[in-house]
């Protein structure tokens, strides 16, 4: 037991800078906070209004009740300290509604353990994954409900955890210029341990608005979420189109607790090929380790298609 504990609590130590430029140190699970999709962490997060991008469900699952099309995504992180961050998911419209299945997983490897207060250690692997299904339909013209139900397993040194969550949203999208989304994410999230003890994921709410300009080659995010354990914190992003298939972005975050600003930068690149539309994005994010900043690379490539 008391090796467990000393465990838990090495990691918890190791991952809190890992995950403080997202805004998800404190609480079980951070890695289900870190995001998906280049495009929408290229714009900070604010992406809960959005209806148009494959990782939409992650984000917002009443959203796929708009899709027109079938999808797949996925996106890769180049992190530093042996980490790894990817996300893949499927989505795909159908009469009754749209559905999509969605995994994330993060690693580590090489963590320092020690039994004792002495120089010696032992290594070992973290290994955290969701899988989420999400179902999401119009019930009104242009206003949707969506639901996500997520299984989440981890594994760290040899112990394990296994929990349940679940994301409520809803979207409204009022015109071809505005809309609005509201989501309830991880609500009555937990994880059992093998040890016994049970984690709460922190309940988190977020809304946001989407403006569109210029028949939507100008796109501007905002959006405002609650974080049961770290309080208030607000994102904005903005989206241009230019020379028709290639999109520039920006984002900027900032904690109403923690008085800290955050930036993002990214781009992408939208093509139709055939009965296919493949869209390729980048994201620039930064990271802090105590007092030095590292470099976060995300990429995500989209395809879209009729069935």
């Amino acid at each position: 037991m008391k090796k467990t504990l000393l465990a838990i609590l090495l990691i918890l130590a190791s991952f809190v800078p890992v995950f403080a430029i997202f805004g998800t140190a404190g609480g079980a699970a951070p890695f289900l906070r870190t995001g998906a999709g280049a495009r929408a962490l290229s714009l900070s997060g604010a992406f809960t209004a959005y209806y148009d991008d494959a990782t939409c469900p992650y984000w917002n699952p009443a959203s796929i009740g708009l899709f027109k099309q079938a999808s797949v995504s996925s996106m890769f992180s180049w992190l530093t300290q042996e980490r790894s961050y990817s996300f893949f998911n499927a989505a795909f419209p159908s009469e009754y509604g749209s559905f999509a299945l969605n995994l994330i997983n993060f690693s580590a490897g090489q963590i320092e353990g020690r039994l004792t207060d002495t120089s010696n250690f032992y290594t070992f692997t973290d290994s955290e994954s969701a899988y989420f299904m999400t179902y999401g339909r119009q019930i009104f013209k242009n206003i949707c409900v969506g639901l996500n139900l997520k299984y989440i397993r981890e594994s760290l040194d040899t112990y394990g955890a296994n929990g349940l969550s679940a994301d409520l949203g809803a979207l409204i999208k009022f015109n071809d210029f505005v809309s609005f989304g509201l989501v309830f994410q991880d609500l009555a999230g937990n994880l059992l341990w093998t040890t016994g003890l049970n984690e709460k994921i922190p309940l988190l709410m977020r809304m946001g608005t989407l403006l569109r300009f210029m028949d939507g080659d100008i796109k501007w995010s905002l959006d405002a979420e609650d974080n049961e354990f770290e309080g208030v914190s607000f994102k904005s992003g903005i989206e241009a189109v230019m020379i028709k298939i290639i999109s520039l972005r920006a984002g900027v975050s900032y904690g109403a607790s923690s008085y800290a600003f955050d930036y993002t930068f990214g781009g992408g690149l939208k093509y139709a090929f055939g009965n296919f539309i493949f869209q390729l994005d980048y994201c620039f994010m930064k990271e802090e380790f105590y007092t030095v900043f590292e470099a976060n690379h995300k990429i995500s490539l989209d395809v879209y298609f009729d069935i």
